[in-house]
């Protein structure tokens, strides 16, 4: 995880380079919307494919190709939502 810079929050994108954008907490900001709608989103998306992927490896679920699919495509959600709650849990306060 990475440590949180004091009064900055870290953006669920970063540079072509990996390296990790921030924008200052509580902003009321076009970059601070964006994170939120980025957040909101990745954890819809990771709903949906949850529901579809349940569906492709039930009990009538499907061949081998669709999932193999589904399997990507939940490792490629459960990272975006693994992001987002990284970056949330950074912005908790510390309690002693």
């Amino acid at each position: 995880m990475a440590q949180q810079i004091s009064g900055l929050r870290r953006l669920p994108f970063g540079e072509p380079g990996g390296r990790s954008g921030y924008t200052p907490v509580g902003g009321d900001s076009i970059v601070t919307a964006l994170a939120d709608a980025m957040e909101a989103q990745a954890i819809e998306d990771a709903e949906k494919v949850l529901s579809l992927a349940r569906d492709a490896i039930g009990p009538d679920g499907g061949d081998e190709k669709t999932v193999r699919f589904a399997a990507a495509r939940l490792c490629e959600a459960l990272s975006a939502a693994l992001a987002v709650a990284h970056a949330r849990g950074e912005r908790l306060p510390i309690v002693e």
